[in-house]
C-alpha cells in the first residue's frame, strides 16, 4: 500500500475506534457481530471443498483479532495469527483476546507458511492514490504466495442498489482472473450475505 493511502487509512480507523471503541462497527462493519459471525463462518468453511486439514490460519487485517476468539471458540484446534498495518488496533486486540497478532505488512511474510490466508472486508475501501484494482490483484497473488493450501477473501459485490461513497464493490471476474494465474480450482460463493461474497482459491 502507497505511504498516503496507508495514512488515510490509519487514520480512518483510529477516529473510529475513538468514536466506537472496540466493536465491529470501529472497523466499518454495521450488522453487529451476527454478520460479522456468518463472514467468520464463511471463511472456515473454505475446507468444505478440501480434503486437506487447515491447522494454521493468517488473517490480514485483523483489526482486533475478533475471528481468532471466534476461532478459539469453535475452532481451538486451529492455530491463529492476525496481521495488521494498524498498531493501534493490534494494541486493543492483544488486550481484548490475548491473541498473536501482530502490527505490520504482509510483505514481510515467509512464502507457504501458513495452510489458510484470510481477509474479510480489507478491500472494500477503495484506493486514492493507486489503481485499486491492480492492488487487489497484487495482494491476491501475495496472500496465494503465503497459503499452503488456500485462500478465502470476502469482497463487496456489483450486484447492489447502491454503494457508499468511496467504496469499492468488487467484479467476480477480477477475482476469478487473479485466482486463475496460480490455480484453477476456486469457488465463488454468494450464499452467506447479500450483499457480500467470498472466494476461495485451492492451491
Amino acid at each position: 500500500m502507497n505511504p498516503k493511502d496507508r495514512s488515510s487509512w490509519l487514520a480512518r480507523y483510529n477516529e473510529r475506534l475513538a468514536m466506537f471503541g472496540v466493536s465491529p462497527e470501529a472497523l466499518g462493519w454495521g450488522g453487529g457481530k451476527d454478520r460479522q459471525f456468518k463472514r467468520f463462518r464463511a471463511a472456515i468453511e473454505f475446507s468444505l471443498f478440501d480434503e486437506r486439514p487447515v491447522q494454521s490460519v493468517l488473517d490480514v487485517g485483523c483489526g482486533f483479532g475478533d475471528f481468532g476468539a471466534w476461532l478459539a471458540k469453535y475452532k481451538p484446534d486451529i492455530r491463529y495469527t492476525g496481521f495488521d498495518i494498524n498498531p493501534v488496533l493490534i494494541e486493543e486486540g492483544c488486550k481484548q483476546h490475548g491473541l498473536d497478532l501482530i502490527a505490520g505488512d504482509v510483505g514481510s511474510v515467509p512464502s507457504r507458511s501458513y495452510d489458510l490466508v484470510v481477509a474479510n472486508g480489507i478491500f472494500n475501501r477503495r484506493m486514492e492514490f493507486e489503481d485499486h484494482e491492480e492492488y487487489v490483484r497484487s495482494m491476491l497473488n501475495r496472500f496465494m504466495e503465503i497459503a499452503r493450501i488456500g485462500i478465502a477473501v470476502d469482497f463487496m459485490s456489483t450486484y447492489v442498489e447502491f454503494s457508499h461513497p468511496g467504496a469499492f464493490h468488487c467484479p467476480e471476474t477480477l477475482i476469478i482472473d487473479a485466482i486463475k494465474g496460480k490455480t484453477r480450482r476456486y469457488v465463488i460463493r454468494n450464499d452467506y450475505l447479500d450483499y457480500e461474497y467470498i472466494a476461495y482459491a485451492y492451491l
